[in-house]
């Protein structure tokens, strides 16, 4: 899933978020239920529980401070009661989401680290304006947890248990090169963190930082961890993937690359074969596909 460190967000006190409108995954849904996988990749305490914060729609995630997610967000439990704080690489806790109608939902956690399978529940009340999403904040650095839904973390059990690596989604940015805030696509398909991107236009380029392309609207690139969604395939380490818009998903997949490369100067076929965006959390209608010039970092 695409999960960001919120700005203001240090060691001492991290804050990151799951950018993927949870609402909207139960829209999507034909059950009206979503699952979240929190799997940790390290030794870690939690000292705060997991938050569930509403955001209007009308800004970017980007524009949310790590103070703010922090403040602003309902607990999903109370911490005295909830999840064991001690967590060990390949525990986890799931999140069962489910609509219950009047725009209310319901949140399920267990601990996978606990002997008993223990269920806790709690209701979120409806959004205060129609045009919010729900978020979901986590009091960990990004890089130190995997976020995925059910289907995803079916995969990934399985290439655990062959052995085989997850494949991790990481792209630099030509001005900062090892930044770690979200990333922003120009049209032109050059890639930068939007920090950076921020802090050119005040430089007065004029467009793009790398080719100069005049127009600088922008998509934020969504990094997702782990197989391709299509089937499971794993993209080569120099594969760059291929970015469908305008959810600005980024997919690597490896048979969606090779029809890139073939139909890219026909696009409205890859679109007609691509048509949804695959992730379960997403789902929008492809209108177009890109595929930028990313930079790998070592």
């Amino acid at each position: 899933m695409d999960v960001m460190n919120l700005p203001e967000s240090d060691a001492r006190s991290p804050v990151c978020a799951v950018a993927d409108d949870i609402l909207g995954a139960l829209e999507a849904s034909r059950t009206n239920h979503f699952s979240i996988y929190i799997v940790f990749k390290a030794n870690m305490v939690l000292k705060k529980p997991f938050k569930l914060l509403y955001h209007t729609e009308l800004k970017s995630v980007t524009d949310l401070s790590a103070k703010m997610a922090d403040s602003d967000g309902a607990p999903i439990w109370d911490f005295a009661t909830g999840p064991r704080p001690v967590r060990s690489p390949g525990h986890y806790v799931k999140l069962d989401f489910f609509d219950t109608g009047n725009k209310e939902v319901t949140c399920r956690w267990s601990d996978s680290s606990m002997k008993e399978t223990l269920i806790h529940q709690g209701t979120l009340a409806p959004p205060p304006k129609d045009y919010m999403k729900l978020l979901l904040i986590l009091p960990v650095e990004e890089a130190s947890v995997q976020v995925m839904p059910e289907k995803s973390y079916g995969a990934f059990e399985l290439m655990r248990k062959f052995g085989k690596d997850v494949p991790q989604a990481s792209i630099g940015c030509p001005i900062g090169f090892t930044c770690s805030t979200p990333k922003a696509m120009l049209r032109c398909s050059h890639v930068f963190c939007e920090t950076c991107l921020a802090t050119a236009s005040k430089w007065d380029f004029d467009g793009c930082p790398v080719c100069r392309a005049p127009d600088t609207d922008f998509i934020r690139l969504k990094l997702r961890h782990g197989p391709c969604p299509f089937d499971l395939c794993c993209s080569d380490e120099d594969s760059s993937g291929v970015v469908l818009i305008p959810c600005g998903c980024r997919v690597p997949c490896k048979n969606l690359e090779m029809a890139y490369d073939t139909e890219k100067n026909n696009i409205q076929a890859l679109v007609d074969l691509v048509r949804v965006c695959p992730y379960e959390v997403c789902k929008q209608n492809v209108a177009s596909i890109q595929k930028p010039f990313l930079f790998k970092i070592e």
